[in-house]
């Protein structure tokens, strides 16, 4: 069906007016409705590791070899399709004590996984469930080289963290909403940055907790070309949060805390796009602010918390798979909550 110049399926349930909603009883005989059968799928998956961990002196290493083994056997009883898959995985973690409240570390791990069917069940494989095993394609593969620092400080009321990351994936799994039957894989997306976070008391009555990101995430194989060099959906290059609360001491508001935060996420574009619809949607930066109020009454154990979120009732996107299906944040709400401790 074409509607406003756009070609798109019809729907099994006739599409809802948000200009002239129609609440009432609808006729259900007029639905488009059908009836699906996938074909069973049967996957075994083996593996064998090796792992030692070991400290000398102020350097801790753990050392990790894993092998993994993936049997596919698509249409299970049917006309079977078999496929195998091996990989080896490998992790490194090691960490070194600078100080006795400061240590830095470095990671490197490989993740892989084979594209099964229930991988299929994907939102961005669009609903391919019965063609053929996604088996046939290779299997997704990532990669994770971390280096960063952690420490504690004002005699550990104070944490704060420090990481530079690098991260790539490859193979991953596409559809087609108006070819079920045709699947893709992007060839190799990466993302590089830093983030850093702090946490703690900086009073015995003041408490916060702060943390920025940076992504430079780009995909680097695609094949849609235009693609190439362009961000990661969903991936914002800034993202940064904030959360303070204080606590009176005095007499006449002791038992009485306020509190106080923001959210900002930057720009990003959608998930992803499916083939017959390469025109990428940027979703807009937000920020949004919260704000709470706390009443713990003495010797009771019990805390109440009134919060209200979105405190400016800022209209924003979370985010969204494609174009055409976004998340909308919820717009200015209040929570009351109570807490017992016991």
């Amino acid at each position: 069906m074409v509607v406003d110049g756009v070609t798109m399926p019809v729907p099994a349930v006739p599409h809802f007016n948000l200009a002239d909603p129609f609440n009432g009883a609808r006729n259900t005989t007029s639905y488009n409705l059908a009836e699906l059968t996938i074909p069973a799928n049967l996957a075994t998956s083996s593996g064998i590791y090796l792992q030692t961990q070991f400290k000398v002196g102020k350097f801790s290493a753990l050392v990790n070899l894993r092998y993994e083994c993936l049997t596919d056997i698509f249409d299970y009883d049917g006309d079977e399709l078999e496929f195998k898959t091996n990989a080896f995985v490998p992790r490194l973690g090691l960490t070194y004590e600078v100080t006795n409240s400061v240590s830095a570390y470095a990671t490197y791990l490989e993740g892989f996984q084979p594209h099964t069917n229930t991988v299929s069940l994907s939102p961005t494989a669009e609903g391919f469930f019965w063609a053929a095993s996604p088996s046939r394609f290779d299997p997704l593969e990532s990669s994770l080289l971390e280096v960063g620092a952690k420490g504690e400080f004002l005699n550990g009321k104070v944490f704060a963290n420090l990481a530079i990351f690098n991260i790539t994936q490859k193979n991953i799994l596409l559809g087609d909403t108006y070819d079920l039957d045709n699947l893709s894989t992007r060839g190799e997306q990466r993302s590089t940055g830093f983030e850093m976070d702090i946490s703690g008391y900086i009073s015995p009555n003041f408490q916060l907790t702060a943390s920025y990101g940076f992504a430079d995430a780009e995909i680097v194989e695609d094949a849609i070309e235009d693609f190439i060099g362009e961000p990661i959906g969903g991936a914002p290059k800034h993202t940064a949060n904030f959360w303070g609360r204080y606590d009176f001491r005095n007499k006449t508001l002791k038992g009485i805390g306020i509190g106080f935060g923001a959210q900002y996420v930057d720009e990003r574009f959608t998930w992803y796009n499916p083939t017959y619809d390469t025109d990428r949607l940027l979703l807009p930066s937000y920020t949004v602010f919260d704000a709470a109020v706390y009443y713990r009454p003495n010797n009771t154990g019990i805390q109440l918390t009134l919060k209200l979120n979105n405190l400016f009732d800022e209209t924003y996107w979370l985010g969204g798979l494609n174009p055409s299906r976004l998340g909308p944040g919820a717009p200015r709400n209040v929570l009351l909550n109570a807490t017992y401790k016991f």
